[in-house]
């Protein structure tokens, strides 16, 4: 996909990826490839349940 870009875009200056922290791969290939980190986020899970009991208790 890059060197489509490359060869379609010559304009572009720019190409913003996004993987896992957990996927240490894919980020050794980004690494390589020049990227850079620019963003960060923190996704939470929590089971339905466990949210009701806590609110209940502080009722």
């Amino acid at each position: 996909m890059l060197d489509r870009v490359l060869r379609e875009r010559p304009q572009v200056r720019f190409v913003r990826t996004g993987n896992a922290d957990s996927n240490a791969a894919m980020l050794r290939i980004n690494h390589q490839l020049g990227f850079k980190p620019y963003i960060a986020h923190c996704v939470w899970q929590v089971e339905t349940d466990k949210v009701l009991d806590y609110l209940n208790s502080a009722a």
